[in-house]
């Protein structure tokens, strides 16, 4: 990736230090896919964790707070390996200060050894927001490679409707930022209680449909973002801006749609470098698990790397 192509956000320039070499991990936050993106625009790994399983305090999004957990948002590591996602993730797991005499915090292990142990979703593509088509080929790669190792892996999904819970998701995250918005914005932005608690409403209904999902599958599959790094735009507002894909212009917050699909129901996903486009740009891929499964997800990311990509060194730095 050259320095004409963005890194990724929103911890961009720490996924690109880890890429480089320049430190052995960074941590991030991830509201709508902040180290998930980075990730997979700079060929390195990382984990968003499940929704509450690491203490938010500290994160200092708006003048005064850092005292509460913003909805959706969580802390996660970037590394160059998955083995080093399981080390953090036992570092920065655990109860919040004012709950730690009391509460405990115990993530399942995997039971599953190797891949051939794994039932395995793939969901590559949606009508709602198509897979660029140098892209594609690398996610279904990797699922090939993974199903010759053993694994049952079948094209299946929850039974969610894309679009819809990817709205959900832009509302909820909507609210969630608000008190980093100017005054008047930001009052806009949140909505009112009742139209929160009515969507936080519909998220416990589709966080059932993904929950009974998990009965039949380990783990789902998906893109994290349609596309490889696309060049630097600074122009105009972020919320005018596009991005063209296979020659179709597309809305730049598109852009988030896999990402904020995973992050509102609140699962953990990790996401492995799987291979580089034909202009050698780095390609990730989310490893999907049941809520509070973190350590499946970084389990089979260390499955993967073993036979559907691993970690490689940027071009300038060899």
């Amino acid at each position: 990736m050259g320095v004409d192509r963005t890194p990724g956000g929103s911890s961009g320039g720490a996924a690109a230090a880890v890429a480089c070499g320049f430190t052995s991990f960074e941590l991030g936050t991830d509201i709508g896919g902040s180290v998930r993106m980075p990730a997979h625009f700079c060929g390195v790994c990382s984990l968003k964790p499940s929704y509450g399983v690491v203490p938010q305090r500290g994160y200092l999004d708006h003048v005064g707070g850092g005292t509460t957990d913003p909805d959706i948002n969580v802390f996660g590591p970037i590394t160059r390996d998955p083995d080093d996602l399981e080390l953090l993730l036992g570092v920065l797991a655990g109860p919040e200060p004012e709950r730690e005499h009391a509460w405990r915090l115990d993530l399942p292990a995997p039971t599953a050894r190797s891949l051939a142990d794994y039932r395995v979703g793939v969901w590559f593509d949606d009508p709602a927001c198509r897979t660029a088509r140098d892209c594609l080929p690398l996610l279904t790669g990797a699922a090939d490679r993974i199903a010759n190792e053993g694994a049952k892996v079948e094209e299946s999904h929850p039974a969610v409707e894309f679009g819809a819970q990817v709205g959900l998701f832009m509302q909820l995250i909507t609210a969630a930022i608000s008190p980093s918005l100017p005054e008047g914005l930001a009052e806009a932005a949140s909505g009112s209680h009742l139209a929160w608690l009515r969507a936080a409403e519909e998220r416990t209904r589709l966080q059932a449909i993904w929950t009974e999902w998990f009965t039949d599958f380990d783990v789902l599959l998906c893109p994290v973002m349609p596309l490889a790094a696309f060049a630097h735009d600074q122009s105009d507002d972020m919320m005018t801006r596009t991005v063209t894909i296979d020659g179709a212009t597309r809305p730049y917050l598109e852009l988030i749609s896999w990402t904020g699909l995973i992050g509102v129901v609140g699962l953990p996903s990790a996401v492995v470098p799987i291979g580089r486009t034909a202009e050698g740009l780095p390609v990730g891929m989310q490893i999907v698990s049941p809520y509070l499964h973190d350590r499946r997800s970084v389990h089979v990311a260390q499955l993967v790397r073993d036979v559907a990509g691993a970690y490689e060194p940027p071009p300038a730095s060899r």
